[in-house]
C-alpha cells in the first residue's frame, strides 16, 4: 500500500510550477457559484410556481353578467351564490361587494376605479373557495345553469397550466446553463492542461528515456488540475449560498416583485443540499477526466 502512495506523491511532484492549476480554480469558482444560482433560480421558480398554481387550485371564481346594472344582476347573483354554498366540495361562496371590487380593479383602473365600474356594465363576482377534492367544474355549471342562468363557473384552470409550463422551462433552461458551464470549464481545463504539459516538454522526454509510461506522466498533472478545481469550486459554492442567502435580507424579492420563497436560501432540504455539496465534487471529476483525456491525447502524438 506504500509503495504506491509514494509513487502518486512522487508523480505529482514532477510537474513544474505553473498558473494553470490556479486558473483552472478561478475559472471553476465562477462555474461552481454560477451553477448553484441557476440550479437554485430553478428551484425557486418551480416553488413559485407551486405556491399560485395551489393558491388557484383553491379557489374559483364565478361571473355573473349585468349589462342593466349591477341592481338588475344581483337576483342571480345571490341565486348562485346560494347554489354554490349547497355543493359538495365549496367551502365557501362570497359575493363581492362594490368596494371589493374597486379595491380589486384599482391597481389597473386608478383612482377613478369606483366612477369606472359604476358607468361600465361589470359582472359581478362571486369568490369562492374549495375543498380538497374540489368539485367537478362541469357539474358546478351545470347546477349554475340551473339556479342562475348566465352565471360562469372560471376554476383558473387556464392559468395553472401556463405557470406549470413555465416553471417546467425555466428548469430546462437552468440545467442547458449548468451544461454550458460544464463545457466551457472542460474546455479551459483542457488547454490548461496541454499548456502544462506543452511547458514540461523536457520533463516528459526525460521520463519516457527512463521507461515512464503515459498514464504516470499524466497523473503528475492531472492530480494538482483536479485538486484545485475541487478547492476552487467548493469556495464558488460556498460563495453562492452566501449570497442567496442574503438575498432575502437585501429585499431582491421585493424590488423584483417576485414572492420570498424565490429567492429561498438553499440546502432548506436534502436536494438541495445535495446539490449544493455535490457541485464541486463535479467540477472537480469534471476537471481530472477532462485533464487526463487531454494530456494522453496530446502524450500519444509526441514521440
Amino acid at each position: 500500500m506504500s509503495a504506491p502512495r509514494r509513487r502518486r506523491r512522487g508523480a505529482g511532484a514532477l510537474a513544474p510550477r505553473s498558473e494553470a492549476p490556479f486558473l483552472v480554480a478561478a475559472v471553476c469558482a465562477a462555474m461552481c457559484f454560477l451553477a448553484v444560482v441557476a440550479l437554485e433560480a430553478a428551484a425557486g421558480a418551480a416553488r413559485v410556481a407551486e405556491a399560485w398554481t395551489d393558491g388557484l387550485s383553491g379557489a374559483a371564481t364565478v361571473r355573473v353578467p349585468a349589462p342593466d346594472g349591477r341592481e338588475a344582476a344581483e337576483p342571480v347573483a345571490l341565486a348562485a351564490e346560494a347554489a354554490l354554498a349547497a355543493t359538495e366540495g365549496v367551502a365557501s361562496a362570497r359575493l363581492l361587494s362594490v368596494q371589493d371590487m374597486t379595491a380589486l380593479t384599482a391597481p389597473w383602473l386608478g383612482p377613478e376605479a369606483a366612477d369606472l365600474l359604476g358607468e361600465a356594465p361589470a359582472p359581478l363576482l362571486i369568490d369562492v373557495a374549495l375543498r380538497r377534492p374540489p368539485p367537478d367544474p362541469a357539474q358546478v355549471q351545470a347546477r349554475l345553469n340551473a339556479a342562475a342562468p348566465g352565471a360562469v363557473y372560471d376554476d383558473h384552470a387556464a392559468w395553472r397550466a401556463p405557470l406549470a409550463d413555465a416553471a417546467t422551462a425555466f428548469r430546462r433552461l437552468a440545467f442547458w446553463c449548468v451544461g454550458l458551464m460544464g463545457a466551457a470549464l472542460a474546455a479551459m481545463v483542457a488547454l490548461a492542461a496541454r499548456a502544462s504539459l506543452s511547458g514540461a516538454a523536457s520533463t516528459v522526454r526525460t521520463l519516457r528515456l527512463n521507461g515512464a509510461r503515459d498514464g504516470f506522466i499524466a497523473a503528475a498533472f492531472e492530480r494538482p488540475i483536479a485538486l484545485r478545481a475541487l478547492v476552487g469550486g467548493a469556495v464558488g459554492a460556498a460563495a453562492a449560498v452566501l449570497a442567496l442567502s442574503a438575498a432575502p435580507a437585501l429585499g431582491l424579492a421585493d424590488a423584483l416583485g417576485a414572492p420570498a420563497a424565490a429567492f429561498a436560501p438553499p440546502g432548506r432540504d436534502v436536494a438541495g443540499l445535495a446539490a449544493v455539496a455535490l457541485t464541486p465534487v463535479v467540477a472537480a471529476a469534471l476537471a481530472f477526466a477532462t485533464a487526463r483525456m487531454a494530456i494522453l491525447a496530446m502524450l500519444a502524438r509526441v514521440e
